[in-house]
């Protein structure tokens, strides 16, 4: 058990990385920016700057000055949703497999 905050226990379970295949995946990714070897694709959908994104092999969700959260298909590049109701700019967020944070400049 590890502590988090004062008064609360949380259960530890790292995992440790495949530290060989994470170098792997670093050095062909190198290797392919110095060759120029890389697929550009522009997600045309936000109607203002974006200030976050995360990823993974299934989606791209990013938050931006036009208020809103908008979840792309990484296959094929396709926004599938958007998601209103900040006030202000979208400034921040973070999901897991069951929820999705978003943080604004509109202090919510």
């Amino acid at each position: 058990m590890t502590g988090g905050f004062v008064g609360q226990q949380q259960q530890s379970r790292a995992v440790a990385p495949d530290w060989r295949y994470l170098f792997q995946q670093r050095t062909e990714l190198d290797r392919h920016w110095s060759a120029g070897i890389a697929d550009v694709h522009i997600l045309t959908g936000h109607a203002d700057s974006v200030y976050c994104v995360q990823y993974d092999y299934d989606k791209i969700v990013t938050g931006s000055r036009d208020r809103t959260v908008k979840v792309w298909d990484c296959s094929s590049f396709q926004c599938l949703r958007t998601m209103a109701g900040h006030d202000a700019s979208v400034l921040c967020l973070k999901y897991d497999e069951s929820v999705l944070v978003t943080g604004s400049s509109d202090a919510t």
